[in-house]
């Protein structure tokens, strides 16, 4: 069942979400609003070299990649992570808790199929709702022996579109506004249940999440004013991750 808490909390990250992505760069990544937390998010992708040609070395490889990140898990650093599902060069995504850009690129980095030419990863910082990975690790300490099933979410990053500007007219005010009131109604409908901006001035504006099919959750970002003013465009993918490492939606 969705609360108004609930709803407040979506509105209030993905305000936050807008401000910044109006003047992305002047925000201090370490001090996020209050029912947020910073993290960084690793972005997993294909690399040049798929293969060893040695399909026990490959399977050598992926469980040595695994081991990884259960490792980075239970020391804290690494509060969510799994892969893409929608295919193509993005392959997973993490979310990364460090003191710094250069501790969390160390902690994305070290990982046997990064070194070993397989995959490559692209670190930035982010915002997102508080506690990301708090239910799964509820869940590990009750019982240390639980396999939490997997669930796949849509994951859609917000890029700045051809219309991106960082003038604040009454034009792009009043699509802010436009914006904010589809953020709301997502929200409320329990199928947008995280999202946050980047905040490295970058081509990435920020994320959604959506609790959803693909086909509701293209649906309900397509409607955004943004979107169709082309200040945003998205880019959506399936992401499969344990249950309990994001909020519940619904």
């Amino acid at each position: 069942m969705i609360t108004p808490t609930r709803v407040a909390a979506v509105a209030a990250l993905l305000a936050t979400l807008c401000c910044v992505s109006l003047r992305a760069g002047t925000q201090d990544p370490q001090a996020p609003p209050p029912n947020m937390a910073a993290y960084y998010v690793g972005l997993l992708k294909r690399a040049g070299q798929r293969s060893t040609g040695d399909k026990g070395a490959d399977t050598a490889i992926q469980a040595e990649h695994i081991a990884s990140l259960e490792r980075r898990w239970r020391e804290g650093t690494l509060v969510g992570a799994g892969p893409i599902t929608s295919g193509g060069d993005l392959r997973g995504m993490l979310i990364i808790t460090a003191s710094d850009l250069d501790r969390a690129h160390a902690v994305a980095a070290d990982d046997p199929a990064v070194a070993a030419g397989r995959l490559a990863v692209e670190v930035h910082p982010w915002w997102g709702p508080k506690d990301i990975g708090a239910g799964y690790a509820d869940t590990m300490r009750a019982n240390p022996a639980a396999q939490p099933p997997m669930r796949t979410y849509q994951l859609a990053f917000l890029r700045r579109g051809p219309k991106w500007t960082a003038e604040k007219s009454p034009a792009v005010r009043a699509v802010q506004e436009g914006h904010m009131a589809h953020i709301r109604e997502m929200g409320a409908s329990g199928k947008l249940i995280a999202a946050g901006p980047f905040l490295d001035d970058g081509p990435l504006a920020g994320i959604f999440v959506f609790d959803a099919t693909p086909e509701e959750a293209r649906a309900l970002a397509d409607r955004d004013p943004a979107v169709r003013a082309g200040r945003l465009v998205l880019d959506l993918h399936g992401w499969m991750v344990a249950e309990g490492v994001l909020p519940k939606g619904r």
